[in-house]
């Protein structure tokens, strides 16, 4: 029996050998190593030609805690550049866990302006979407449910 990992951030591993090592020992044949912001982007998809057991898969996104609007369409664009590589959208969503977070409107669009590129862009592509909801459950359901019927 094989086993796939849904949902890994290889790029942060300190012993990424050792670790896809055990991994593909114990069955495990392919990982969806899932991205945070640009750079675990751009890291992910030198990893992913660099190690073939267990295969490496791309999610392309930016996790909602990582948003930056004032530089976040040049991870959008790499994105879009890279589609091709990745066979999902993320990771992303939304993330309201945190008391300041819930506070502050401003910081709650900015999640939300990103989450729904993230959703256009599974959409445009067909591609699955890997979504971080905490604290969010409403909003995230809400947003994705739209997106579907768009």
């Amino acid at each position: 029996m094989n086993i796939i990992d849904t949902h890994a951030h290889v790029d942060q591993l300190e012993d990424l050998p050792g670790a896809l090592q055990r991994a593909y020992g114990a069955g495990v044949s392919d990982i969806v190593a899932v991205s945070v912001d640009l750079d675990s982007m751009k890291k992910l998809l030198g990893l992913a030609d660099q190690y073939q057991q267990p295969k490496i898969h791309l999610g392309l996104g930016v996790h909602p805690g990582m948003v930056k609007p004032d530089t976040q369409h040049v991870a959008f664009d790499f994105m879009r550049a890279n589609i091709k590589r990745s066979i999902a959208i993320g990771e992303t969503g939304l993330d309201y866990w945190y008391k300041w977070v819930r506070r502050d409107l401003l910081e709650r669009q900015k999640q939300k302006d990103s989450f729904s590129f993230h959703l256009s862009l599974a959409r445009e592509f067909d591609l699955p979407i890997i979504i971080h909801s905490r604290g969010a459950w409403r909003d995230c359901l809400s947003m994705t449910c739209a997106s579907l019927t768009l």
